[in-house]
């Protein structure tokens, strides 16, 4: 065996190790930045009447007013939510909603 095997022998778990490492760390990076989602009606969407089922591929919410207060029930769980309403002149409105319940509301 020719001392370049030895020496590949040698690192190989060290570069396996760091890298095991080195990508755990990267993917907590990416898991911690913002996401923007576009959410798409489902159906058609009925805000008073609790029929309005968002959906943009698993993540699914559901938009409703109760008592002059408009919540969010999702399927995954949520820090923040901002909620952009975009009218028909492209006028556009911000609601920042803050966690009831459950990071699920």
């Amino acid at each position: 065996m020719n001392s370049h095997r030895k020496l590949a022998i040698f690192v190989v778990p060290f570069l396996l190790i760091g890298g095991f490492i080195a990508s755990d760390f990267y993917i907590e990076y990416q898991a911690d930045k913002a996401k923007v989602f576009q959410l798409l009606p489902f159906e058609e969407c009925d805000v008073i009447n609790q029929k309005c089922i968002l959906k943009s591929g698993e993540l699914e919410m559901n938009v409703y007013d109760k008592d002059g207060l408009t919540k969010i029930h999702s399927s995954f769980p949520l820090d923040s939510v901002t909620l952009f309403l975009v009218g028909k002149k492209e006028s556009i409105e911000t609601y920042p909603l803050g966690m009831k319940e459950s990071a699920y509301y």
